[in-house]
């Protein structure tokens, strides 16, 4: 089934580069910062699949070593942010969150719709709820 999402190559080098626990990308003014506790009401024109480089911790015989390693990321195209237009980039990196998003994306409901995110817990318990609420205004 054709999804529209672009596959992107392996062999590209890889710009971003983030610590394993962090979700958005760091000191850009374009990017959309989901902070604990709050909900944002957003609405989204593009839809794209990327990776990017994450560092990790292994245990090898002679200690801990840190690893480089790709992660699929969905990088969404935001045009509505708490009621305003805009132009701005929200990055995903939760397996669930992206399984969301590709399912209304599926619905054809993503580019069309407003939806409410919120952001709970921490580290490993964090979670993610994306809700889709009403229609997009007419640009």
């Amino acid at each position: 089934m054709e999804t529209g999402i672009q596959e992107t190559n392996p062999h590209e080098p890889v710009q971003t580069k983030i610590n394993w626990q962090d979700f958005e990308v760091k000191n850009r003014e374009d990017s959309i910062k989901v902070e604990l506790g709050i909900k944002y009401e957003l609405g989204f024109y593009s839809l794209r699949q990327d990776s990017i480089e994450v560092v990790d911790k292994e245990r090898t015989t002679e200690g801990t070593t840190e690893v480089k390693k790709p992660l699929a990321v969905l990088v969404l195209g935001v045009d509505r942010y708490n009621g305003r237009p805009t132009k701005k980039e929200l990055m995903i990196t939760s397996k669930k969150l992206i399984q969301t998003i590709k399912t209304y994306f599926e619905r054809d409901m993503l580019f069309r719709r407003i939806f409410q995110l919120e952001k709970s817990g921490s580290g490993f318990q964090t979670t993610y709820q994306l809700i889709a609420l009403q229609d997009k205004p007419k640009a």
